[in-house]
C-alpha cells in the first residue's frame, strides 16, 4: 500500500475517531440526565400525569410505564456509551499503527488516556497525563475527577436502576419489577466487563508509540 493510499485511509479514520468523541461527549451527558430521571420517577418526585388526551380521547398510562420507559432507555444509552469508547479505541490503535508504519512517532501519542488524536471530552480531559504531573494539588484533582466519572458513568445508572427495582416490586407487582431488573442486572453485567477491559488495557503509556 503507498503513503498516499495509507494517509487517505488514516485521515477517514481520524476523522472518524473525532466524530466518535463527540457523541461520547453528548452520551456521557444522555447518561447523568437519565440516571438522575429515573431515580426521581422512583422516588416520586417526579410526578407524571396518568392521563392525557390525543384526538380528544382519554388515554390512561400505567403509573409504571414511564419508569419502565426511562429506564429501559438508560440501559441502551449506556450500553452504546461504553461500545462507542471501546470502538474509538480501536480505531485510535489503528491510526497510531498507521503513523508507526509511515515512521513517524511523537511521545505524545504514548499516552493512552488523553491521546492528543481523540476529540477532547470530560473522560479525557480527567485522565489527561499532563495534569497529573503539575503538581501535588493537581495529582489531588485527577484523583478526585476520576472518581468522579466513575461514580457518574458506572455507579449512578446501576444505582438508579436498582433503586428502580426495588420500587417497580414494591408498588408495581412482580412482571414491571422483574423487567426493571433485568435492566439494573444487564446495565452491571456491562460495567462489569468494560471496567475489567480497563484494568487488563496497558496502563498509562503504550511505548510502541512513543518517540
Amino acid at each position: 500500500m503507498s503513503d498516499s493510499v495509507k494517509q487517505n485511509y488514516l485521515d477517514k479514520i481520524h476523522s472518524n475517531v473525532v466524530e466518535i468523541g463527540r457523541r461520547i461527549n453528548v452520551l456521557i451527558v444522555f447518561v447523568v440526565v437519565i440516571s438522575i430521571l429515573v431515580a426521581g420517577l422512583a422516588a416520586g418526585g417526579l410526578a407524571v400525569d396518568e392521563q392525557f388526551d390525543l384526538l380528544g380521547a382519554k388515554i390512561k398510562v400505567p403509573r409504571i410505564a414511564p419508569l419502565l420507559i426511562a429506564t429501559v432507555a438508560l440501559s441502551l444509552v449506556l450500553i452504546h456509551l461504553l461500545a462507542l469508547t471501546r470502538y474509538e479505541e480501536d480505531l485510535r490503535d489503528i491510526v497510531l499503527r498507521l503513523y508507526a508504519e509511515m515512521g513517524f512517532s511523537d511521545s505524545s501519542m504514548a499516552d493512552r488516556e488523553s491521546n492528543p488524536l481523540e476529540y477532547p471530552n470530560i473522560v479525557t480531559t480527567a485522565f489527561s497525563a499532563r495534569a497529573m504531573r503539575m503538581s501535588v494539588l493537581g495529582r489531588i484533582l485527577g484523583i478526585i475527577s476520576r472518581l468522579l466519572i466513575f461514580v457518574l458513568i458506572y455507579m449512578l445508572p446501576v444505582v438508579a436502576q436498582a433503586y428502580a427495582a426495588y420500587i417497580g416490586f414494591r408498588n408495581a407487582g412482580v412482571l414491571p419489577g422483574l423487567v426493571l431488573l433485568a435492566c439494573a442486572v444487564l446495565t452491571l453485567l456491562y460495567v462489569v466487563v468494560d471496567i475489567q477491559g480497563m484494568a487488563t488495557a496497558p496502563p498509562g503509556k503504550d511505548e510502541t508509540y512513543a518517540a
